[in-house]
């Protein structure tokens, strides 16, 4: 009879249990009543029985949202070839009921983890706007050394942006950007270019160094006097007299005779 009773009330225990749900920690449940009403009230970490209604897990931990493959126009009217950024945020645990009424068809649900993700399309769409938004006034080619001024953009337009709509319900938490890469062919255009410029600078400078230059033997020749040269001259004769390649002959008056030896 013990026996009996402890079967019965295993299976008892069985049907209970597989008339509930258990909400984990880091979660909160929202409940839906078999006639389609969502109770506004949260359920906190616990187990809920399910006979007449369903809890659905939400998500009260940070989430994540992928914006990949964006093509954001940068301030000098060209495309990102590829942008991709991650944005994470966190909602208020007492408020999920409520934004899952008012924004449902914005409810996220992961199947892998089987939890839903309170404004998840809300704040994917202002995050969408905020990535373009803080590039539009940048150059393609220094948008890659601006990820820290860039981030920054993105996290307070959207979070000043969702305040707007939900005043304290959403906390964008921090903003990663993943890429950023600018359009090859026009990066390939502008190293030619570049490569042209230092090339015409290179030409410019040594037009600049043989003007100088030629200005300097003008200025040179011009400096060089008749007696500038006769006394030129004479310091040539005596340096070959000195080490006697050059000797000096006295014939008389007026008739003195240098003989160059070749020693």
């Amino acid at each position: 009879m013990k026996r009996f009773a402890l079967v019965v009330l295993a299976l008892v225990a069985m049907n209970f249990l597989s008339g509930c749900t258990s909400v984990e920690s880091g979660n909160t449940g929202v409940r839906t009543t078999f006639t389609g009403e969502v109770k506004k009230q949260e359920l906190p970490q616990g187990l809920y029985a399910t006979v007449t209604s369903s809890v659905d897990h939400f998500s009260c931990k940070e989430i994540t949202i992928p914006l990949d493959n964006m093509t954001p126009k940068a301030g000098d009217n060209l495309s990102m070839e590829d942008m991709d950024i991650e944005i994470y945020y966190t909602v208020l645990c007492d408020q999920v009921a409520e934004q899952y009424l008012k924004y449902s068809d914005r409810t996220a649900y992961d199947q892998n983890k089987g939890v839903y993700y309170a404004g998840y399309r809300v704040v994917e769409s202002e995050g969408l706007n905020a990535a373009y938004d803080a590039v539009s006034d940048l150059d393609s080619l220094e948008v890659h050394k601006n990820r820290d001024v860039i981030k920054k953009r993105i996290k307070e337009q959207l979070q000043a942006t969702i305040d707007g709509k939900e005043p304290g319900v959403y906390t964008i938490t921090r903003v990663i950007i993943r890429n950023a890469d600018t359009d090859a062919s026009v990066e390939e255009s502008i190293r030619i270019a570049v490569k042209k410029d230092k090339e015409l600078e290179a030409a410019r400078t040594q037009v600049l160094i043989l003007e100088q230059q030629s200005l300097a033997n003008d200025k040179l020749t011009k400096s060089l006097s008749p007696e500038i040269l006769r006394s030129k001259y004479l310091d040539v004769l005596q340096i070959g007299m000195e080490n006697g390649s050059v000797k000096f002959y006295n014939l008389g008056e007026e008739a003195n005779v240098l003989v160059n030896t070749g020693e």
